[in-house]
Order: C-alpha cells, then structure tokens, then sequence
C-alpha cells in the first residue's frame, strides 16, 4: 500500500489556548497594546536601574569635600577588577584606605596604577607582610591602623588639599563587617566625625 497525501483535508485545528492566540486579528489590539505597555514599563525600569548604577551608594560615593580633601567611598570595590577601576577614576593624587590582604590580587597593572596615582596607603587591619612589603617596593608612604576611625583620621590628615582619600578595600567585608553596605556606613560615620 502506498501513502497518498490528501490535499483536501483540512489539518487539525491547533487546540485553543489564549496564549496562543496572542496574533489573532480579534485579540490583536488589546494584545498589541498589552504588549506595548509591557515594553514600555521595563524600558522605564532599565532606564532607572541604569541612571543609578554611578550614584549608588558605596560605589565612587563622594561623602565630603573638607579643606580642599575630596572623600570617597568605594566599599563595594570587593576585588582587583574594581580596585583598578576605582584607582583608575580619581583624577588626582589619591591616599588610598585600603584592607587588601594578599598578593595574589597585586598584577603589575594594578601596581603601576598604585604606583602612578596614589600618594600614600593607608593599609587597614593588613596584616600580610608580603602584601605591605608590595606597597613599600612603590616607595609609598605606609600607615598602618587597626580600625575605621583612627585609618580615616589619619588618612585625612596626611592628605594635602587638591588631593582625595578613597576608600577602596579591595576585599569582601569579613568577620568586622556584615557586608559592604555596612563597611561603607562605618567609613561614612567616620567622616562625619572628622
């Protein structure tokens, strides 16, 4: 036997489903305009999510300017890749407050960066040696501190007007902090106090 092929028999109707029926020329409009507004609420909320990427908080946050000493926050700077992109946005001489406990994250640009744009280093609760023998290879200016507080005062008062301190670990908040977020308060609360 062979198969023929019937050109006259209708094919099965596809089963009703309304999602499915999205293009039918009766639901089009409604679902056209359905569509639009969809396209048009998540492009709002892209555009907002996208306007507050550079103004949020802990990121390149400026918290103060006093005596001419821009200070900036930048606790969510939790690597190397955005410890270089941090360094690398300061357009002058930086003291950069810094917890970075290993040498693993120091590549040679990373180094020439510190090396070309920061002033002095302001290493918090390091406690690596290998780490601040790097930052001394640089010829940098090194003050140790054990806290928040005594790191920002210091790095402040070492900093000379027309310069900035940033504040840019280079490291996930550990056992001292809960997170960035609460790292950066603490960094701000000091600030305040200076």
């Amino acid at each position: 036997m062979q198969n023929k092929i019937n050109f006259n028999k209708k094919p099965k109707a596809a089963p009703q489903n309304p999602q499915y029926d999205l293009f039918r020329s009766e639901n089009f409009e409604t679902e056209n305009g359905f569509a639009k507004m969809l396209i048009q609420n998540r492009s709002a909320a892209i555009d907002s999510l996208v306007s507050n990427l550079d103004s949020s908080d802990h990121k390149l946050e400026h918290v103060a300017t006093r005596n001419g000493i821009e200070i900036i926050n930048d606790s969510h700077a939790i690597n190397a890749n955005r410890l270089w992109f941090s360094l690398d946005s300061v357009n002058k001489k930086i003291t950069w407050i810094t917890s970075l406990n290993t040498t693993d994250d120091l590549s040679e640009s990373l180094l020439e960066l510190i090396k070309d744009k920061v002033a002095r280093i302001v290493a918090l609760s390091v406690y690596d040696l290998d780490v601040l023998a790097q930052f001394e290879n640089l010829g940098k200016q090194i003050i140790l501190c054990d806290d928040m507080e005594t790191a920002v005062r210091k790095a402040f008062y070492a900093t000379n007007p027309g310069e900035a301190v940033l504040f840019s670990p280079g490291t996930k908040s550990e056992a001292q902090y809960a997170s960035y977020k609460d790292r950066g308060n603490y960094f701000k609360e000091a600030v305040a106090q200076l």
